[in-house]
């Protein structure tokens, strides 16, 4: 059933790159009478924040709107809440060029290096000596530290990551910006047949470890010390829930030339997005899940809100938010739990909540946290 709903959606975007070429052509030749403008308009707001963004306090700057204001639940950073000084400082320059010596100056090591000293020069050291890696390329791209060859290493991003429909994704962002929905379009038909969405978040978190327990630190230490690789997720998820915006700027196009079925299958192709957010890798980090709700309202906001659609499951589009709203109410009181927890855990409780984060992901360790601590001191459940 899944691969027949990709397959529809797929065929739809592939009628609608069609559609959009002939728009774009008869644009260019001057006529005024194209059901659908070739280049939305930008929507407000969809700009990736400049600067190096708080990993959660900025994500609420991601989204607009009241249907998104789940964000806003995750504002603080759980590792400063913590009344013991279990969270070291940060690493002293000898002791990364250390672990880069040992290391060959790989390219892991030099992008290991570059989110724990936040030091973009050992990032274009790796993009020099390591090009083709699609770990370079990405952080390459989320940093963007080569603006006038962005889409040089978006090109190379695709060509090393075939199955990765992030690269796509970002690809998509960036014709929207210039303009060239028709691309933009394409980009999201490639992702659509591709399922394993990765952005190495997790292996970075996991080197930034290693890095901390090489220099003689514990590995409580060590778990709180990695947060480099974070930084690099609000500007990430800001280009994926403005490339949404784009989607749903377009969709309204389509709605108001009364082609409803072109906007359905945009919208299809947004859920996509928003699924890939939430699903394998992804699924380890609770702001990825919330990004990934915040663009599935987004996608819904241009369809009849009381109408029945197939890709729901057979429910309407406030059906499906109303299901989102109440997964943010659930969250808001489970995050609140672990915030008020958090302060009073023990060295070993730590340890075994930050394990569970790196087996079971972000939201699951928070669940266990809010039994056992429900259990052992009366810990309240968010009704």
């Amino acid at each position: 059933m899944q691969n027949l709903r990709i397959s529809k959606v797929i065929a739809g975007l592939a009628a609608l790159v069609v559609l959009a070429g002939i728009v774009l052509h008869f644009s260019n030749r001057g006529l005024q009478t194209a059901p659908v403008q070739a280049v939305p308009p930008e929507p407000a707001g969809s700009q990736t924040p400049s600067g190096i963004p708080h990993p959660l306090r900025d994500a609420e700057a991601t989204t607009s709107g009241p249907e998104t204001q789940e964000l806003a639940m995750v504002d603080f950073d759980w590792r400063q809440v913590l009344t013991n000084s279990a969270v070291p400082p940060k690493l002293p320059r000898e002791e990364v060029e250390k672990y880069l010596e040992r290391n060959g100056r790989s390219a892991a090591s030099l992008l290991t290096a570059h989110r724990t000293l936040q030091d973009t020069n050992y990032l274009r050291e790796a993009a020099t000596n390591f090009p083709n890696d699609p770990r370079v390329q990405l952080s390459v791209l989320q940093r963007d530290v080569f603006p006038e060859e962005r889409r040089k290493w978006l090109d190379l991003f695709k060509a090393s990551s075939p199955e990765n429909p992030l690269a796509n994704y970002l690809s998509a962002r960036d014709y929207f910006k210039s303009g060239q929905s028709g691309l933009a379009v394409s980009e999201l038909l490639e992702a659509a047949g591709k399922p394993a969405f990765k952005d190495y978040a997790m292996e970075f978190k996991l080197d930034e470890e290693e890095l901390n327990m090489a220099a003689g630190r514990s590995s409580l230490q060590a778990r709180l010390s990695s947060s480099g690789w974070a930084q690099d997720l609000s500007p990430e998820l800001a280009s994926l829930k403005a490339l949404a915006q784009d989607v749903a700027a377009l969709q309204k196009q389509y709605v108001g030339a009364g082609d409803s079925g072109s906007a359905e299958n945009l919208a299809q192709a947004g859920l996509m997005l928003a699924s890939g957010l939430r699903s394998g890798d992804a699924d380890k980090f609770v702001i990825k899940q919330l990004v990934g709700n915040a663009i599935e309202a987004i996608m819904l906001s241009q369809l009849d809100p009381n109408g029945s659609y197939d890709f729901l499951g057979g429910k309407s589009p406030n059906d499906r938010l109303a299901e989102l709203k109440e997964q943010r109410v659930s969250l808001r009181g489970l995050t609140q739990a672990i915030q008020d927890a958090l302060p009073n855990m023990t060295e070993a409780e730590l340890l075994s909540y930050t394990e569970r984060q790196r087996l079971y992901g972000e939201l699951e360790a928070m669940r266990w946290l809010q039994q056992r601590r429900s259990t052992t001191s009366g810990l309240e459940k968010p009704q």
